[in-house]
């Protein structure tokens, strides 16, 4: 059967939809209104929004270790300390007071350290973070986080500048919202 019979509206449709072209070749037609997009929501400002534009009122250095437990063969203890002159290392115990205190609504950068052989995962409750370099390296445009991975030490040599080790370290920029004053623990 001819086309027409089987498919009959075949011959009111056909008609261009659309050419395609070059732009060198293609004059713009007066008549064809360009689609935009539609326009994206402005992000909402929360609590964390703008850490890199803020201004950082303190540093610290946060070291992560392990120690064999004097008098046992099998016993590991880990340490997550403030490493500053004068700091004791011995494990937390429920009861002592907070390891660090921060004034609510300050902007810190703190340096976390790995001392040990394994990656360690940093992490800190109710508090997001922007990690601004890995072992050194800058980390381009840093997503907000509230979680990342410390790599971990490396053996330098003794005679190393550096010591025999050195930690595997991350840089955060984090700030401390006056809404969540209280207790924020971070393993």
């Amino acid at each position: 059967p001819p086309r027409s019979t089987l498919f009959p509206y075949t011959t009111l449709f056909r008609s261009r939809l659309a050419i395609i072209e070059s732009r060198s070749t293609a004059a713009p037609d007066p008549a064809v209104v360009p689609l935009k997009a539609p326009a994206e929501p402005p992000a909402k400002a929360n609590l964390f929004s703008g850490i890199l534009a803020r201004h950082t009122e303190r540093q610290r250095v946060i070291a992560m270790a392990e120690y064999p437990r004097p008098g046992t063969d099998d016993q590991i203890d880990f340490y997550l300390f403030e490493r500053k002159p004068g700091a004791v290392l011995k494990p937390y115990m429920m009861g002592d007071k907070p390891a660090i205190t921060v004034r609510a609504g300050t902007t810190e950068e703190w340096v976390i350290e790995n001392w040990t052989h394994e990656l360690h995962a940093f992490h800190i409750h109710q508090v997001h973070f922007r990690v601004l370099d890995i072992d050194g390296e800058r980390v381009e445009s840093p997503p907000l986080l509230d979680v990342v991975t410390v790599p971990y030490a490396m053996a330098t040599g003794y005679h190393s500048k550096e010591g025999p080790l050195r930690p595997g370290r991350v840089r955060i920029k984090l700030t401390f919202p006056e809404a969540l004053a209280g207790d924020i623990p971070f393993p």
